[in-house]
This record gives C-alpha cells, sequence and structure tokens, in this order.
C-alpha cells in the first residue's frame, strides 16, 4: 500500500501544482509555458518522490519531497532555508504542514516541531509530538491545538505541552494509522489494532465506529465526501463508514472484500461528489458512489 500511497501522491501532486500555477501570488508564467509540458524541466525533474502538497493562504505551494521541503510559486521552486531566509537549516526538515494563522509547521528528524510565522521561528523541543516521517499527519483542531499521527502513538499538543493520548481517553493505544478532522469538527482515527474511533467536538473520550473495523497493517486513509460521509481505506478496502438518509455505511465481513470494496490507496473526492481512488492499475474513477457500481479506469 505504501507504493500505491507515493503514486497517488505524485500523481495528486502533479496536476494540482499545473493547475494552480497560474494562481499562485499573482506569478505569470514565462510565454513559453503552455500546459503540462512546460513543465517537464530540470528542477521539476529533480524533486524526487513527492508525499504531500498543500497551498497556503497566500497561494505558494509546500511540497513534501525526498529531496527536502520545497516551495513553489508557480514558476520556480525555492528551499525551506531560502523560503525563511536561512533562518532553517533544509538538512534539519522532513515535512510541512499549514496553520490557520498562516504560519508553517516544520518537524525535523530530531530536534521536535518547529513552527515559522511572521519571521520568526519558534520551537517545540518534545519529540514525542513529531508526525512519523514524512506521511505522519499533523492535524490542527478549532482550537489551535494539533492532533500527531506519530509513530510511538496518538499525541495532542496543546500550546507547548505534548500529550499521549491513552487509554483514559477511550485510545487502545499504538500507531494511529489514519487520522481526519472533519467539517464539524470531530476527530477520527483508525487504529493498527482494529477499531475506528470518533471523538466529536466538545468530548473527551473517543467512541467506536462499528463500520471501519479491521487491523490495517499499513498507513490507512480517511476523507470526507461532499455529502458529509466518512470514508475509509486500508487493508479491508475503500468503503463508506458512516451514513446519510437513504444511504447506509457499508463495511464487508472482515477478511472478504467484494469487487465493489477493493483495496485501494488514498483517494479524493471531487465537487461533484465524483470519487478518484488509486488502484494497483492506476487511478480509478467512479461516478455515483452513493451506488458504489464498478469503477471506470482512466
Amino acid at each position: 500500500m505504501l507504493t500505491l500511497y507515493r503514486k497517488f501522491r505524485w500523481l495528486a501532486g502533479t496536476f494540482l501544482a499545473v493547475g494552480l500555477a497560474a494562481e499562485v501570488r499573482g506569478a505569470a508564467a514565462p510565454a513559453t509555458i503552455h500546459g503540462f509540458s512546460g513543465f517537464h524541466h530540470t528542477a521539476w525533474n529533480s524533486l524526487g518522490a513527492v508525499f504531500d502538497i498543500k497551498q497556503s493562504s497566500d497561494g505558494y505551494l509546500w511540497l513534501t519531497t525526498s529531496n527536502g521541503v520545497l516551495r513553489f510559486d508557480g514558476v520556480r521552486f525555492q528551499s525551506v532555508e531560502d523560503a525563511t531566509d536561512g533562518v532553517v537549516r533544509n538538512g534539519e526538515i522532513d515535512s510541512v504542514f499549514l496553520s490557520s494563522s498562516g504560519g508553517l509547521w516544520l518537524s525535523t528528524e530530531g530536534a521536535g516541531l518547529l513552527f515559522w510565522n511572521d519571521g520568526r521561528l519558534s520551537v517545540f523541543p518534545d519529540r514525542r509530538c513529531t508526525p512519523s516521517r514524512k506521511q505522519g499527519q499533523l492535524i490542527e483542531d478549532r482550537d489551535g491545538s494539533l492532533w500527531v499521527q506519530a509513530t510511538a502513538g496518538l499525541f495532542h499538543l496543546r500550546g507547548s505541552v505534548c500529550e499521549q493520548v491513552g487509554a483514559n481517553q477511550g485510545y487502545p493505544g499504538g500507531f494511529p494509522a489514519g487520522i481526519l478532522l472533519d467539517r464539524d469538527g470531530t476527530l477520527w482515527v483508525k487504529t493498527a489494532s482494529g477499531p475506528l474511533l470518533f471523538l466529536p467536538r466538545g468530548q473527551s473520550i473517543f467512541q467506536v465506529n462499528k463500520s471501519g473495523e479491521g487491523l490495517s497493517t499499513n498507513f490507512a486513509f480517511l476523507h470526507q465526501a461532499p455529502d458529509g460521509t466518512i470514508w475509509l481505506s486500508d487493508d479491508q478496502g475503500l468503503r463508506r463508514v458512516t451514513s446519510k438518509f437513504g444511504a447506509a455505511a457499508f463495511s464487508p465481513p472482515l477478511g472478504r472484500r467484494s469487487k465493489r470494496n477493493s483495496q485501494f490507496g488514498d483517494f479524493t473526492f471531487g465537487a461533484d461528489g465524483t470519487l478518484w481512488a488509486v488502484s494497483a492499475t492506476g487511478l480509478r474513477r467512479f461516478d455515483h458512489v452513493e451506488q458504489w457500481p464498478a469503477a471506470a479506469v482512466v
């Protein structure tokens, strides 16, 4: 699944970068660049594997790659060291996450978290609150605190205090295979040991979603569809784990996957509800996910 994940991230990153390039910070691409082919140059080809790509409020694209964290302004790539005027060193940074305040959270290999905002750098040295390398997620809650998908477990960073989430909060411990904060402020966590948990906004104890049970031996992927339902992709397949009016959640017997619940890697939803998912045979499209039909290969 790791290979599928990387493949999807590269495809998604490529299309997103090209589509947004003309909008980034008002920068106009050179007249010789026409469409996708214009981005096949030395700088683009030297990115290495792209694990994640995000767009900040000022229009820049930030990429987490096998060659470090890079910023793209629609025309050129800059290292994180250049983007911070030398305050942050390239070799220290593993991945990048965006803050609602406009700042950047930067994870390091051994020095904890860094926060860069308005030309100032803050250090959060507790290494427990560092996401797992390259692919681990850092999610900002509505109160400004951070949920951390770390190798040693699920952690919560409030101010400068890093706390491990455990049995007192209804979390069984271990690696959180996937995490998501939905539009209502509910935190979803797929545990590696089996249960899919959710923590409604304002509550302190996780609850169990039985439609998402099953082992997750690698990273799992959680996303919210335009209709508000939550979807999960892991070893048990790709399925909807919450229901809406007229459509029940779907969870197959553990260890048994139907053709329409085949195993996929990461996935995303279009604004029209179309689901795109990566599989071993390529990128697949599902036009009517409420019926969960056979996929169209593209």
